[in-house]
Order: C-alpha cells, then structure tokens, then sequence
C-alpha cells in the first residue's frame, strides 16, 4: 500500500519498477477499499505490507490497520526496518524520511515473525500494536548499527 501523496506516488514508481504491485489509499482516504484489496491479494498468495504509522503519523505510533488485518487473516506481521549511509534525512516531513544519495550502502532488515491471536478486541489490537511498534523501534536501532548510520 502507498499514500496517493506525491511521495507515495515515487514510492510506487519505485516498487513497479521492481515488480511489485502497489495500491493507492490511506486510512483516511479510500481505506477501506485499499484493506479490502489488500485483504484480496494477501488471500490469493500475495505478501501485503503497511507502513504500521499510518499516512499522518505520528512517527512510529503503530496504528490498527495492519495488526488488525493480520488477526482476521491468520497470518503473522514481520516487522522490517530500512537504513542507509550515506543519506539524507527529510526532517520536515512527519515521518522523517530517509532518503539514500547515489552510491550509498542500504540495509531492508527483517525481524522474526510476530504472531497474534484472534481476539480483534479494542483492547488486544492496542497491546499488538504496542509490541509491533517496540519491535520495530529495536529493528530500527539495528538496522542503523549495521549500516553504520547514527540518527537524531
């Protein structure tokens, strides 16, 4: 999923370039229809990914989109985190984008699957989302380790 904002629309330049199938929304503007879509393709085999902090932020608060399909679909959420060196951070944008320059060295890292249960209560989906943030904030913090980059 990418936000139909101008860079989710480089985004998802981007991710076709590579081969991957992209689909324009946000929780606020056609969400439902984008989870319902997502929801499709994760059923027809596909690997469906959010970013968990929503199209507003803040930065790193984990919203329920992504948990909660998880639990109605049965499948675990792999946290993944980026860095790179060198780069630039785009530290006016809500979400602090990272921006890799030419030649640098990049790092996608993968955490270990984190299954949920079933429960889709109010209560649940926030403590899901609460240990899929703090998995995330520990993957970030490894990511830059390995690649060699210290953030603000």
């Amino acid at each position: 999923m990418t936000s139909i904002s101008y860079m989710g629309e480089i985004q998802a330049r981007v991710l076709k370039m590579f081969g991957y199938i992209t689909i324009k929304g946000s929780s606020s503007k056609g969400g439902t229809r984008v989870l319902v879509e997502m929801v499709n393709n994760v059923r027809r085999g596909r690997i469906g990914t959010f970013a968990v902090d929503g199209p507003r932020g803040p930065y790193g608060e984990v919203k329920p989109g992504a948990v909660f399909t998880a639990k109605k679909l049965g499948v675990p959420v792999i946290p993944v985190s980026t860095s790179a060196w060198p780069s630039l951070l785009i530290e006016n944008a809500w979400d602090r984008y990272l921006l890799p320059v030419p030649f640098s060295r990049a790092l996608v890292h993968f955490g270990e699957p984190i299954f949920l249960d079933s429960d889709i209560t109010e209560e649940s989906i926030k403590k899901d989302c609460q240990q899929v943030g703090r998995a995330l904030e520990k993957l970030e913090a490894e990511a830059d380790v390995l690649i060699g980059r210290t953030r603000k």
